[in-house]
């Protein structure tokens, strides 16, 4: 903010983003090692919790892991640990199939580029502010503008598949999913972006969801339920001071894009584009709860 303000440059900022998912993530998991099944309600959490220390080597590889500690996706510690002693789901990883899903992230890789090169001189960002595109109609400009931002989140798209790539053939992101016809077979136990969750899902709730997963799941599971425990959330603030007491009203879900806010930097419109967020998620939820009145309708055909 005081050497380059507006710019974009990947430094080691990016880095310490993942560390703080990883590290926080870590000891939420490690801290309810440490309650009873009873006292933990979430099915996730319950899963997910670290009931023996870790040792110096496991926890840094962990923190260090070099397919996520850039630009993610994060990954459970829980996760990680059975991984590297190949236990459960990772004691027979398929090779060959790994590597067909490895190829396969690889070339949407290649083509999320080549979208980004190719699209960038086609419809470049400089252009929506040329007096040109303030005199095109008004459709005109809509579809150039979803178009060009488009072109600019395959930018995200493309690193984050990068990554992936990377994960997926470690073999860390198999997983092994039981249903009513026998056991599939995925590679997307850790994802950044669901590409068609982004770009066509018509609900705004569902659309957060699915860019930045991993970190979608980080301020879920680390943030916001632990905030909708009041009691809990009463005793962290009295831990950090009893003046504190007063934010326990708080919205959890303002809280939590807030987080989202102060995660990403401190430039302003961070701030002003989740709290806009929150109120978007609130109208989406409001509006999706009045409509299940008429669920009913489906049956009548």
């Amino acid at each position: 903010m005081i050497d380059d303000y507006g710019g974009w440059v990947l430094d080691f900022s990016g880095i310490y983003m993942m560390s703080v998912v990883k590290f926080s993530s870590f000891a939420f998991s490690y801290e309810d090692g440490g309650k009873p099944d009873s006292e933990i309600k979430n099915g996730y959490m319950k899963e997910k919790k670290i009931v023996n220390p870790p040792t110096f080597l496991e926890s840094m590889s962990f923190f260090f892991h070099f397919s996520s500690c850039i630009i993610g996706p994060s990954i459970e510690f829980a996760d990680y640990r059975r991984f590297i002693y190949l236990e459960e789901e990772y004691e027979n990883i398929p090779i060959g199939k790994v590597c067909l899903a490895t190829l396969r992230k690889l070339f949407m890789w290649l083509v999320y580029s080549a979208a980004y090169l190719g699209g960038s001189i086609l419809f470049p960002i400089p252009y929506l502010l040329s007096q040109e595109f303030y005199s095109q109609n008004f459709f005109y400009k809509i579809t150039c503008l979803y178009i060009t931002t488009l072109i600019l989140r395959t930018k995200y798209y493309t690193g984050w598949t990068l990554s992936q790539t990377g994960m997926t053939m470690s073999g860390l992101t198999y997983k092994k999913t039981k249903t009513e016809t026998g056991v599939v077979e995925t590679y997307d136990k850790a994802i950044c972006f669901d590409f068609w969750g982004v770009e066509i899902e018509p609900s705004p709730k569902k659309k957060i969801t699915k860019w930045n997963i991993t970190v979608h799941h980080w301020l879920k599971y680390s943030v916001f339920l632990r905030l909708k425990n009041k009691e809990d959330y009463i005793k962290f603030l009295n831990s950090i001071s009893p003046k504190l007491k007063f934010m326990a009203g708080a919205s959890p879900e303002l809280i939590t894009f807030m987080v989202s806010a102060f995660w990403h930097g401190f430039y302003p419109n961070y701030y002003i584009f989740f709290f806009f967020c929150f109120i978007v998620e609130q109208i989406s939820a409001l509006i999706a709860s009045k409509t299940k009145y008429f669920d009913y309708i489906d049956t009548l055909w």
